[in-house]
């Protein structure tokens, strides 16, 4: 099977090549045929020269002018990504190849892998809370049980790309409604745990307050457009 690896970043020239490596164990370890893809969402600091001097193996680099939001990232890297199934990797190294290895148990008998974590304690209270929270607004809106929404999903590229042709959104909550649109084209999905490891310092742009307002406002208006 072949998987195209998505890794948006946005100044963590020291996280990026701890997430390559865990890719490279994992895409070993599994015997995946793989692409990665990086895109640098407007970086002000050393990550683009830092990938460019130490990886050796194929890679491509989309670099956007200015910072355009997770979403706008991840749509770029997905219309691009070639290979039959396609994954995010956060670039803050939260996630090792021992943690991501249940997505790829006979992955290939589904159109989705859906993950939750399940060593959530390792993460700050506020952002289990607000999590939770979350997961539990869009299941009682879409009545979906599926414990998680934010999570790295491996998608088959087909399902992906017909999905892709209905979003438009640039911000955090792309993660979720690229989701709920393949449910709709799809129930053939699984859903597995998987384990992160702890950040040492956790920090993410993604969780500000206007970011969590937005999400919030987007979900609401999806449920009135699928």
């Amino acid at each position: 099977m072949s998987v195209s690896f998505i890794v948006p970043f946005y100044n963590e020239e020291k996280n990026l090549l701890k997430v390559y490596r865990s890719i490279k164990k994992l895409v070993k370890k599994k015997k995946i045929k793989y692409e990665l893809i990086f895109i640098d969402d407007g970086s002000s600091d050393s990550s683009v020269k830092i990938l460019k001097k130490n990886i050796k193996t194929k890679f491509k680099l989309i670099v956007n002018n200015r910072n355009k939001g997770l979403g706008y990232s991840l749509k770029k890297g997905m219309k691009n990504a070639l290979n039959k199934y396609v994954i995010w990797i956060p670039s803050d190294d939260e996630h090792d190849v021992n943690g991501l290895l249940p997505l790829f148990k006979n992955y290939n008998n589904f159109d989705l892998i859906i993950p939750y974590v399940i060593n959530p304690n390792l993460r700050p209270i506020w952002r289990r809370i607000l999590s939770y929270t979350f997961a539990l607004y869009i299941r009682s809106v879409f009545f979906y049980n599926i414990p998680y929404f934010n999570g790295l999903v491996l998608y088959k590229n087909e399902i992906l790309k017909k999905s892709l042709k209905s979003v438009n959104n640039n911000s955090f909550s792309f993660v979720p409604e690229i989701l709920l649109r393949s449910l709709k084209i799809t129930n053939n999905y699984k859903i597995v745990g998987y384990k992160i490891k702890k950040s040492a310092n956790f920090k993410s742009s993604a969780f500000t307050i206007k970011n969590i307002i937005l999400t919030i406002y987007k979900i609401i208006r999806l449920r009135f457009l699928i």
